[in-house]
């Protein structure tokens, strides 16, 4: 999935209502509803923070999994469906914590809504029971030491970050501002649409003529 950057994330933040702080973690699910799960690590689980340190908003994205794996999807106990997590807003739902007594990740602490029939025949599916609760569906690794190229058995409908490097320093800005500011974290989910289209906007808003050109970042993408 491509760097979109924090002015178009911001922008989904601001079109939704959403609540936009210091520090800010989400989602982008690109799979649409009715594909079959590539059971790859096709979404992105991102964070921006303003560093006081250095009076610059930094941000990161990062290759992830919003939904749960095809292992859950097979087995005999999830005939009717895995369920995943609802795209929406969810205030300090996280906090730090050790996941299972092994590395620090954040914790569920808040109820959240998810959808019963999330993951459907291997298929993301809608259309299944809200249920709201504290399902223990954490922001954690597939492996603490290794990268791994498919979600598998590593997610029933936790948000799953591929990379332990990047994710053991998203961990370190969390305890940065945990120590300085917050105790509990909250999230974001959109889908790849919302996102797109609010990047597709930045891109066609005309520029104001300025005598000394300058270069315009918006996420990866540069023009002089």
């Amino acid at each position: 999935m491509q760097n979109f950057g924090m002015t178009c994330i911001k922008q989904v933040y601001e079109k939704k209502g959403y609540a936009w702080d210091t520090f800010n973690v989400f989602g982008i699910r690109a799979v649409k509803t009715g594909e079959s799960s590539s059971n790859q690590f096709v979404d992105a689980i991102g964070y921006a923070y303003y560093d006081a340190r250095t009076s610059r908003w930094e941000y990161v994205q990062l290759e992830g999994s919003t939904g749960a794996g095809l292992y859950y999807a097979s087995q005999p106990d999830y005939t009717y469906g895995t369920a995943i997590l609802k795209e929406g807003f969810y205030p300090d739902c996280y906090a730090l914590g050790l996941y299972k007594g092994i590395y620090e990740s954040l914790l569920q602490v808040e109820p959240m809504d998810y959808d019963s029939k999330g993951i459907q025949d291997g298929k993301l599916a809608t259309g299944g029971e809200t249920e709201c609760g504290i399902i223990d569906a954490h922001i954690h690794l597939a492996h603490n030491a290794q990268t791994f190229r498919y979600v598998g058995a590593y997610s029933s409908a936790s948000q799953i970050i591929s990379n332990p490097l990047e994710f053991y320093q998203m961990m370190s800005v969390c305890k940065y501002f945990a120590l300085k500011e917050k105790k509990r974290f909250s999230y974001a989910l959109f889908t790849l649409k919302d996102v797109e289209e609010a990047f597709s906007s930045l891109r066609q808003t005309p520029k104001k003529e300025d005598s000394k050109p300058k270069n315009t970042i918006l996420g990866e993408v540069k023009s002089k």
